[in-house]
């Protein structure tokens, strides 16, 4: 199938014409509807007729609009009461939608106290949290913002049920808070955030400090809600960079694991946004290139590049962890992650022999990296395709520069089990034995000491190869034809084993 842009259509041959099918944009009833329906909701068809639908249906509306319209609906049958019908499930779904600014904004400026708006800006940040969680996240708010402590004996402060009827929200029955109108929770981020600039801030340090708080008070859930609801202000403000920001912070030492946490799903949001993610992935480039990155930010930063950036965008995911691999000292996140990324991929392990053999530099990860990059049973892997990696020309030139550099700079003792690797993998897979001894006497490059390390190894490798020592022997007579002929001395007869001289 070919989408033809709009303009285009003009040209199409009239021999295709006959082919064309124009595409119209759905009606959004029936858009509504399907959406309803998927989420299982058993009264969709008398959707119909309902005025607050009709309503919404009125404006031509992106389909994204009636995506969340249908979402709205859904929850409101979710949080409705007993006697709610599914009229009034669409009328609280068609009021959600509405700017509810003017409204937040009034009941901010009745409030007089400020425990009383750090509760309604907790309950807005925390929404659909236990009772506890919210009440100790208050405290950690009013701490973040340097609030006087409330010195009036215990006794006589006003209980929490109280105190979140002051802010329009209440108790469910699992003891969770929430408002009680839909999407209200949203209306109160968005007032704080435009209308606190001094707040913002402070926010992002209460959040890192929020997050922390332990089971069963704070759970996961609501720990990747609350980092969520921050990203989402800082996104829609345009405010990336603060927000990368504050995403390096939460991983400063000393940090914790649901920090760290914290920070990959902050990064996370922004790489996924369809306005912010190229600027992102840009960032974290950057970052991957940085010798001063601290060991807990890069491992966030493994993280987002494998698990995120990977997905959509493989390609540039494989630079930055390569970048990383080069910068690592004390771990392999990066180099595993990396190795991970191109293990069923042909096109990426292509990819980083090509930046690791053609930009030669003086990264020792690169060896490490080449070493693992060059296994020899992924190069002579099929995978569905006509010829393995070991069979394209280009491929073989890279991997003869890159055992050059290893036989170069590595001693014996480091690429010893790799070559024994390659020679077994020579001797049980005979379609591929010449051109893996080939690659590996090639990448000697008339290096006599190179040469004799070789058969020295090859011998030694005898005793474990595929098919017993006989065949390992037969390969070893092979390599040693092949060093010959490689330097120029005349070949000499096979080798026999004893066992072959008495049969």
């Amino acid at each position: 199938m070919v989408v033809l842009p709009l303009r285009r259509t003009d040209r199409l041959p009239v021999e295709l014409d006959r082919h064309r099918v124009e595409i119209f944009r759905p009606r959004g009833m029936e858009v509504l509807l399907r959406h309803l329906r998927q989420d299982g909701l058993p009264q969709a068809d008398r959707i119909r007729s309902v005025p607050a639908v009709s309503d919404f249906l009125d404006t031509p509306r992106p389909m994204r609009e009636i995506a969340e319209f249908a979402s709205l609906i859904v929850r409101a049958q979710a949080a409705a009461r007993a006697q709610d019908s599914f009229i009034d499930w669409c009328e609280i779904a068609r009021a959600a939608l509405a700017d509810r600014g003017p409204q937040v904004a009034k009941q901010v400026a009745t409030m007089t106290g400020g425990p009383q708006r750090a509760l309604l800006l907790t309950t807005a940040m925390l929404h659909g949290a236990h009772a506890d969680a919210v009440h100790s996240a208050t405290t950690l708010l009013l701490h973040a913002v340097d609030h006087p402590k409330d010195d009036r004996p215990l006794l006589e402060h006003a209980d929490l049920a109280m105190r979140l009827e002051e802010v329009s929200a209440g108790l469910t029955q699992h003891g969770a808070v929430r408002f009680k109108e839909l999407e209200y929770d949203s209306a109160v981020r968005t007032h704080f955030w435009d209308h606190r600039p001094d707040l913002r801030e402070h926010l992002g340090t209460w959040v890192g400090r929020a997050v922390e708080l332990t089971d069963p008070v704070l759970s996961p859930d609501d720990r990747h809600h609350v980092v969520r609801r921050l990203s989402d202000q800082y996104m829609r403000t345009g405010r990336c960079e603060e927000l990368a920001s504050l995403a390096e912070q939460w991983t400063a030492v000393p940090t914790t694991a649901r920090r760290l946490r914290a920070a990959a799903q902050a990064l996370e949001g922004g790489l996924l946004d369809e306005r912010h993610g190229p600027s992102f992935r840009d960032k974290i480039y950057d970052w991957s290139r940085s010798d001063r990155l601290g060991e807990p930010f890069a491992q966030v930063l493994v993280e987002v590049c494998a698990e995120v950036i990977a997905v959509q965008h493989p390609d540039q995911a494989l630079v930055r962890l390569h970048h990383l691999a080069r910068r690592e000292r004390r771990t392999t996140r990066a180099r595993d992650a990396l190795c991970r990324l191109m293990q069923e991929d042909h096109r990426l392990r292509r990819r980083i022999l090509h930046r690791l053999v053609n930009r030669p530099t003086s990264w020792p990860a690169d060896i490490d990296l080449f070493l693992q990059t060059s296994d020899p049973a992924a190069l002579t892997h099929l995978g569905g395709r006509a010829r393995s990696l070991l069979g394209e020309t280009v491929v073989r030139d890279q991997l003869i520069a890159g055992w050059d550099m290893v036989f170069d700079r590595l001693p014996l003792s480091a690429w010893d089990k790799h070559v024994r690797h390659w020679l077994h993998t020579a001797c049980s897979d005979e379609h591929h034995t010449d051109p893996l001894l080939d690659i590996l006497v090639s990448g000697a490059a008339g290096r006599g000491e190179v040469f004799g390390a070789l058969y020295s190894t090859a011998r030694r490798a005898e005793l474990t190869a595929p098919g017993g020592r006989k065949h390992g022997s037969a390969l070893t007579d092979l390599l040693l034809r092949k060093i010959s002929t490689a330097q120029g001395v005349r070949q000499q007869p096979p080798r026999h084993t004893s066992e072959e001289t008495t049969s």
